[in-house]
């Protein structure tokens, strides 16, 4: 079977070389994490709290479940066994106390520390990669007039769904429409 070459095969090409500094960056990641002697989860855990905390209130778990992409009981799950660790503790909100964030503990910090600072030449060379794919990329997508792509659960790309900040999808609008109708009764 031949394949024809075009501009699009040269495209994947360079994607698949993209992808497969990601994933080099992945696996280098989650060694890092068991060389400091946590998991690659807890490292994912660890880098939300930190990178998603303000100052001095931490994360909440919804937050965290959000920003990870996981289910909320995951998230909580994940939490449970990162307190259990030492990695991170739960506080409370000074102004309200139902609200808990997540913080990260002395030891967290330092098992971040220690997986950040072994990735240093793995980010570079990440980062280099998606400059040259960026690059590459440019001069073939000029002209083309189409909405930008992402990617679904299949793995196919189909065109990005933009909404206006604030603006909540239909689905929710109707469902929050019914509820504020006035029910006829039968």
């Amino acid at each position: 079977m031949t394949v024809p070459e075009d501009d699009w095969l040269e495209e994947v090409r360079r994607v698949a070389a993209f992808r497969m500094a990601m994933r080099r960056f992945e696996r280098t990641t989650e060694r890092a994490a068991r060389f400091a002697g946590i998991t690659p989860r807890q490292h994912l855990l660890l880098l939300a709290v930190v990178g998603m905390a303000e100052e001095g209130k931490g994360a909440s778990v919804s937050e965290l479940a959000e920003h990870l992409q996981i289910a909320q009981s995951t998230a909580t799950g994940l939490v449970d066994r990162a307190v259990a660790a030492g990695l991170v503790e739960r506080t409370s909100a000074r102004a309200d106390a139902r609200f808990v964030y997540v913080v990260p503990t002395p030891r967290g910090l330092a098992a971040l520390r220690t997986v950040v600072r072994r990735l240093d030449a793995e980010r570079e060379a990440l980062v280099a990669a998606a400059e040259e794919l960026r690059a590459q990329l440019a001069p073939s997508r000029r002209g083309r007039g189409s909405a930008p792509r992402a990617p679904t659960a299949a793995g196919v790309a189909r065109p990005c769904q933009r909404r206006r900040s604030g603006t909540r999808p239909d689905r929710l609008r109707v469902a929050a429409a019914r509820r504020r109708a006035p029910r006829s009764r039968r």
